[in-house]
């Protein structure tokens, strides 16, 4: 009777020990984004009960970090924190499951990447291994070491041990080379781990293959632009003015944004097209005389900027960036109509003279600053509207007989487009 009680004992502590040898399981119905006996995609929630709900996850962009999900199913939404739920699935093939990391005490929503005999998962930036026996912390960080009896600050890289620990085998020891120089991030643990998988024969599964790195979309948009100009080497008696200020602008582009790493990062690159037509006025005057002039400028540009934005607040729906731009201006001004009156003031004679007044000074950089929103609009459509500024130093040279003085320009500008 004690060996039929021992051998049911080894069986039963075999069992475990296999089960906990096994890390946890991503395929199946059980983890899929399709309703059974359905073909379209669904958000999904998996209940600490064990039940399986479809709806949506409200989120503002590709998030990685959920400290709790807010989901609506049937017109309901309620929030859920990790101990309410085993894990969470998205339509763009990221999934999350409730763990309490190996120094915590609470449980997570941590991010799977790749599962299968070796599993790699991601929380707040944080790296984690897990082969069924252990669960271990990728860590890169900084130490304080004496260099000649002197405190140096050294970054160190705990994780490479850590990865040569996990990859066991023939598949693992050719790849301890590649280890070494393996950078902290994403995509360096997600190849070496898919190619650790690979060379070992295991079956695996990769949870951010629908998930791009970067999003490319083309822009297209129109706009009009305030010009206003202030001096720079002035003659304290020259006035100079324009007459007209508006001008009317366009551009096409592509927009990279929602990278996987940084998804409030994004930057964009433009060819735009300024047209601006304008009167110049000019004068001075003195004890002598009182000369006045003024002159048509035609002026159209192509410029090529290359900007950066952060986004303030990202949403599904809308978005609120901040951007900085520079880039290049290819300017044509052509003048017309130059008149200049030299009136003298001792016989109040007048002298009339056609000569050019503007020399455009042509300057070839431009730095901008802009504030912009966008609506998302039906499909992946966004419409977006954008106030722009940017000062042009040197651009005009004003010249009245014996007088001259150089104007900077700056362009406020109001631009409305369309992201496909």
């Amino acid at each position: 009777m004690k060996k039929k009680y021992s051998f049911a004992f080894l069986l039963f502590f075999s069992s475990a020990l296999s089960v906990f040898s096994q890390t946890k399981t991503f395929s199946g119905e059980r983890w899929s984004t399709v309703p059974l006996g359905s073909m379209q995609e669904s958000d999904f929630v998996i209940l600490a009960s064990g039940e399986k709900v479809f709806g949506t996850v409200i989120r503002n962009y590709n998030m990685t970090d959920y400290p709790k999900v807010e989901f609506e199913a049937k017109g309901v939404r309620t929030s859920y924190l990790p101990k309410d739920l085993e894990g969470f699935g998205l339509t763009n093939g990221q999934l999350f499951y409730s763990r309490v990391l190996p120094d915590g005490e609470e449980l997570v929503f941590l991010q799977v990447m790749v599962s299968g005999a070796i599993e790699l998962s991601k929380y707040r930036g944080r790296y984690f291994l897990d082969n069924g026996s252990k669960f271990e912390e990728l860590i890169a960080k900084y130490d304080m070491v004496m260099v000649n009896n002197q405190p140096v600050k050294r970054f160190t890289k705990p994780y490479i041990a850590t990865l040569k620990n996990f990859l066991t085998g023939e598949c693992g020891v050719v790849r301890y080379s590649e280890i070494d120089k393996l950078t902290f991030g994403d995509q360096a643990f997600v190849s070496i781990i898919q190619e650790y998988l690979q060379c070992s024969n295991q079956s695996y599964e990769f949870h951010l293959s629908r998930i791009p790195s970067i999003q490319v979309s083309p822009i297209v948009g129109l706009g009009f632009t305030y010009f206003s100009i202030s001096p720079e080497v002035e003659n304290l008696d020259l006035a100079n003015q324009l007459g007209t200020n508006l001008g009317y602008s366009g551009f096409v582009g592509v927009r990279f944004h929602d990278l996987r790493v940084f998804p409030r990062f994004s930057t964009e690159l433009r060819v735009a097209f300024s047209l601006f037509e304008t009167t110049l006025s000019s004068s001075y005057s003195s004890s002598t005389v009182v000369v006045t002039g003024t002159e048509t400028l035609r002026e159209s540009a192509i410029y090529i900027p290359w900007s950066f934005q952060y986004s303030l607040l990202k949403k599904k729906q809308s978005e609120l960036y901040l951007g900085f731009s520079a880039g290049l201006w290819f300017g044509n001004v052509e003048t017309s109509g130059g008149m200049v009156d030299e009136r003298f003031v001792s016989n109040n004679e007048t002298m009339i003279s056609e000569v050019p007044i503007t020399q455009a000074l042509d300057p070839r950089f431009i730095p901008v600053i802009k504030l912009g929103t966008n609506f998302r609009m039906k499909g992946n459509r966004r419409f977006f509207t954008e106030l722009e500024w940017s000062t042009q130093g040197g651009y005009y040279q004003f010249s009245l007989i014996n007088r001259s003085s150089e104007y900077a320009r700056q362009r406020l500008s109001v631009q409305f487009g369309i992201e496909f």
